[in-house]
């Protein structure tokens, strides 16, 4: 009868089925959250759950490359995401933020062509995440991943100039984490000493390379 702790459990099932690769329960338990936040009228739970959705569509998706279930995935990650327009107060901001960027990523990644239309729309929802996500504490995470998108957009228009500059901003924002996320530090100077070799800036790719090293090795001091 407690429909706040029903959310929970369902919405851990769905993930470790998630984890396993088991999209039938993955889904059936996504779809359980959801039915669940709908029934208890927590909006935040809600938009999680909208956004669960968006992820079991994205690996049916990758079976199927019907249109119908890529539709899915945008609408669920749009029903995430306004929620927090449509009740003030109700949708935690990070919630808020991770469905814009979830947004921005799956059309990034799975849509069949980038046409200008589409490029507006990931654009918008990154600047939406990002005007969020500057305003939390400890969104650091989320910030980042906006900015390597704009990063790879400016890297396909072969802006390197200005895909170093989002990229570098990213690094610079994840150096004010505490705890420093270090898996995600290696990627990021990883990507960094990528553009750097490719400006032909040798010095700083092998100075971020280091860093990718030093990284890595802190990531297997912290995980003993």
């Amino acid at each position: 009868g407690d429909l706040s702790l029903e959310f929970k459990l369902y919405y851990r099932l769905y993930g470790i089925y998630t984890e396993w690769n088991d999209l039938v329960n993955s889904k059936k338990y996504a779809e359980k959250s959801m039915e669940t936040a709908i029934k208890s009228g927590n909006k935040n739970d809600l938009s999680n759950a909208y956004s669960a959705m968006a992820t079991v569509y994205t690996y049916q998706y990758q079976t199927s490359k019907e249109e119908a279930d890529f539709q899915a995935i945008l609408d669920y990650c749009e029903k995430a995401a306004t929620l927090y327009t449509e009740f003030p107060g109700q949708v935690d901001g990070y919630t808020y933020t991770i469905a814009r960027n979830n947004k921005a990523y799956y059309l990034l990644e799975y849509a069949p062509k980038m046409t200008p239309e589409i490029r507006n729309e990931i654009e918008y929802n990154l600047k939406e995440s990002l005007s969020i996500a500057q305003k939390l504490p400890q969104a650091q995470v989320t910030q980042a991943g906006s900015l390597g998108m704009l990063s790879n957009l400016a890297k396909q228009d072969g802006n390197w100039d200005k895909a170093e500059q989002y990229m570098f901003q990213a690094y610079s924002v994840l150096l004010t984490q505490d705890p420093i996320y270090y898996h995600i530090m290696t990627r990021v100077a990883n990507e960094l000493s990528e553009i750097y070799e490719y400006k032909g800036d040798l010095k700083k790719a092998l100075e971020f390379q280091r860093k990718v090293t030093e990284y890595k090795a802190l990531l297997f001091n912290q995980s003993e």
